[in-house]
């Protein structure tokens, strides 16, 4: 008798046919319309969005406790399902072609319950949380839109008032009060344009209302910061640096203004300015571990490692242990030498996320060199699992096994480095390696 698949499927093949796979994600698809508020449409949509994931025999395809948001078919190969992370422990079931898994983590963002791990060459699709919310959030912006349309329409009529208001009182204090009801408005405007579908519409409505509490108010800080700040959510680099610029002219002890300053010449890759601007920061607001951090930040980017970790220390110690600040610790630690005090930063950093990519590649980097290369190849396989796009710890596992001697494993990992890499430090860097394999076959 033929085995069951976790979704009660009888399954003899290693493949499961092309229409028993879209009558699953059919069945699937079809199951979310009352919990998401979809339509017919929708399903279409997201059907075309639906991914395709390979896992080769060994690889991790779901790590213990990821907070990956998908829900996963098998269409092809064999994958065991463990209570534990690395898969000493009993399995719990095989998942042949046709099981599925991950639907707490798409219907209820919970956390993978299992550890799954190919057994042979598996192949399976991926339908992401965040297509089905994209998609139910547009949903929804379709069904209010005349509501928010008129919501748009009462913005526009009392800004208009208010300016009328401005031309007939000229006295500062009344301008100065005044320029409150814009200000509410643009911070009422803003909410709405995040995640909303006339998001551009609601962001055109907080500019005006930021604008026009400006000429109530010249001399007031606010309305440029408010500005620069929406700015910058946007992406819009260039107009942010005005804004901040004009409330620093304002308001040049805010250690605000230069901290947000220093966010955007960092993302501009003007990481000495940037640090200027954050020390600046400091000297306004000393102690700061928000500013302590985006210090040490710009500092690691422009290879001033000790630098910054120093900042990276005080940011942990006035703002308690931040994953994030201790991954940069982590790599910086790393980068200067110091293998045991990175390998105790990452570890640290997984007591508080265990699902942190960067700091499973550094664990990964340090074993490495203590020539502990399986469980090295373990926590970069960890690495690669929960963060197909971080270019490092592809990077890694290449050189991991280089190391080991599977030339072809090697090849795979650092042409997937050189396809995720960012900068052309780091792509000079996998094509050096991928060139010394072609030519040595090792």
């Amino acid at each position: 008798m033929d085995e069951q698949d976790l979704s009660g499927n009888q399954t003899a093949e290693n493949k499961l046919p092309q229409a028993k796979t879209d009558q699953v994600i059919r069945q699937q698809l079809e199951a979310m319309v009352d919990r998401w508020g979809l339509s017919q449409a929708d399903l279409a949509d997201l059907a075309g969005q639906i991914r395709t994931g390979t896992g080769s025999p060994g690889e991790v395809i779901l790590p213990l406790r990821a907070h990956a948001g998908f829900w996963g078919l098998i269409t092809k190969g064999q994958a065991d399902a463990y209570a534990d992370q690395w898969g000493a422990g009993p399995r719990i079931a095989v998942l042949r072609p046709g099981s599925t898994f991950g639907d707490d983590m798409l219907g209820e963002s919970r956390p993978s319950e299992a550890m799954l791990r190919a057994i042979t060459h598996c192949e399976f699709k991926i339908l992401r949380r965040a297509d089905v919310e994209k998609a139910s959030s547009n949903r929804r912006s379709l069904r209010y839109q005349k509501v928010l349309g008129k919501l748009a329409e009462l913005s526009a009529i009392v800004l208009f008032l208010c300016l009328v208001a401005t031309l007939a009182l000229s006295l500062s204090p009344v301008r100065q009060f005044l320029s409150l009801a814009p200000m509410g408005i643009g911070q009422l405007c803003s909410q709405w344009a995040q995640g909303d579908e006339r998001s551009q519409v609601y962001g055109s409505c907080a500019v005006h209302a930021w604008t026009w509490a400006s000429e109530l108010a010249p001399d007031d800080a606010n309305p440029p910061l408010a500005l620069g700040t929406f700015y910058f959510r946007q992406g819009q680099m260039e107009l942010a640096r005005q804004s901040f610029e004009a409330a620093e002219e304002l308001a040049p002890d805010w250690a605000e203004v230069y901290n947000n300053l220093g966010l955007v010449y960092a993302e501009q890759g003007a990481h000495k300015e940037a640090i200027t601007a954050f020390e600046r920061a400091l000297k306004l607001e000393p102690g700061t571990s928000a500013i302590e951090h985006n210090l040490g930040l710009s500092l690691q980017a422009i290879d001033a490692t000790d630098e910054a970790i120093t900042h990276y220390r005080q940011a942990v110690a006035f703002g308690g242990p931040q994953p994030s600040t201790l991954v940069n610790m982590a790599i910086g630690y790393y980068e200067t030498g110091h293998s045991a005090k990175a390998a105790a930063a990452a570890q640290q950093v997984l007591r508080y996320d265990d699902a942190s990519a960067p700091a499973y590649t550094v664990l990964g980097a340090v074993e490495m060199e203590k020539q502990q290369l399986q469980l090295a190849l373990a926590h970069l396989r960890q690495a690669v699992a929960l963060d197909s796009s971080y270019s490092q710890a592809h990077f890694y596992l290449g050189l991991a096994y280089r190391m080991l001697d599977q030339p072809e494993e090697a090849v795979a990992a650092l042409e997937r480095a050189l396809a995720t890499a960012e900068d052309e430090e780091m792509r000079s860097e996998v094509l050096r390696y991928l060139a010394d394999l072609q030519e040595t076959g090792k």
